[in-house]
């Protein structure tokens, strides 16, 4: 599924990414800009924000189900 039409993003690159930057860090901070930097785009009109960033926290909560809750 595209997440990002200006960028065609897809949900598997946004999971492929966290994936990976969790084997680095496991308690790492990931942000749509971090993301977006990972992967060599750059967010351009923002639409996508929030999608970017629920499709992050499903992915971490699935790899991580014991870390903590905001």
């Amino acid at each position: 599924m595209i997440l990002c039409s200006c960028t065609k993003m897809k949900s598997c690159e946004v999971r492929d990414t966290v994936r990976a930057a969790l084997v680095e860090e496991r308690w790492t901070v990931i942000t749509p800009g971090r993301l977006f930097h990972a992967t060599g785009r750059q967010m351009n009109c923002g639409f996508c924000a929030a999608l970017v960033n629920k499709t992050i926290a499903e992915e971490i909560d699935r790899l991580r189900p014991e870390g903590p809750k905001p």
